[in-house]
């Protein structure tokens, strides 16, 4: 599968995560002082949306935190174990041609920042060490003085991740996400009447 393809699928998927699931994103949430839905329950969301909703090929597998490298675990050059967010693989094969795929996602992008779990650099060298065809660093711009508004950023053989966020693409240009913002708050009030 090309990279265009990829980011389409995987743009699909974050749409419908936000309107589907808009409750997990919400900024009242956020500002009311409790603490956001973890990273691993949005990445398990995104995941279920690539594997069920995306138009994904069967014969691809989607799984969150993964310790698997084949029947090995995963572990980079150093031996460090690492289990990334969210992975399209063939489960136990490895090489290039199983390993799609490997997704960090971050609730804001100061958590990368600060050494929170994986940061671009980490994905950069764990892609090359499990010779994975695609990395992607999403940001979902959850923090306190943003719109949910994400980033990503895609580590190739042709293209290394941006060090900066300014260089990271916005995920959806302004108007789309305005309207998917709308869908959202529209979806979550007709599912539970808020």
């Amino acid at each position: 599968m090309n990279q265009n393809r990829l980011e389409e699928l995987l743009q699909s998927a974050i749409a419908d995560l936000m309107v589907k699931h808009y409750r997990m994103l919400e900024i009242r949430t956020r500002d009311s002082g409790r603490e956001p839905v973890s990273e691993v329950a949005i990445a398990a969301q995104l995941a279920w949306i690539l594997r069920t909703n995306s138009g994904l090929d069967d014969r691809w597998d989607v799984d969150i935190e993964y310790n698997r490298d084949g029947s090995e675990v995963k572990e980079n050059q150093n031996g460090e174990r690492r289990r990334p967010d969210v992975i399209i693989h063939r489960r136990h094969e490895t090489g290039r041609d199983n390993n799609l795929l490997m997704l960090e996602l971050k609730k804001d992008w100061n958590g990368a920042q600060q050494g929170k779990g994986g940061s671009p650099e980490a994905l950069r060298k764990l892609r090359q060490d499990l010779d994975y065809q695609y990395g992607v660093f999403l940001s979902l711009g959850m923090n306190r003085s943003e719109v949910v508004r994400p980033r990503w950023g895609w580590d190739t053989d042709e293209a290394r991740l941006p060090k900066d966020k300014k260089d990271y693409d916005f995920v959806f240009a302004d108007k789309v996400l305005g309207t998917l913002l709308k869908s959202g708050e529209a979806h979550d009030r007709s599912r539970y009447g808020a």
